[in-house]
């Protein structure tokens, strides 16, 4: 359970952008790359989706 705490801080920090390595990271690149599929998913109130993959 230890290791799965730990690949979600989002369940205990309420700052943990500011403890995610992979986000510090990639906001610190001068480009940026969103997939363009990304733009098809709905963020409308109470839609579901499953986005999966690595990270």
């Amino acid at each position: 359970m230890e290791s799965l705490n730990k690949m979600n801080p989002w369940w205990f920090f309420s700052n943990w952008e500011s403890k995610d390595n992979n986000l510090i990271q990639w906001n610190s690149q001068k480009y940026k790359w969103y997939p363009s599929w990304l733009s098809l998913i709905s963020i409308t109130p109470y839609s579901l989706n499953f986005v999966y993959g690595p990270r």
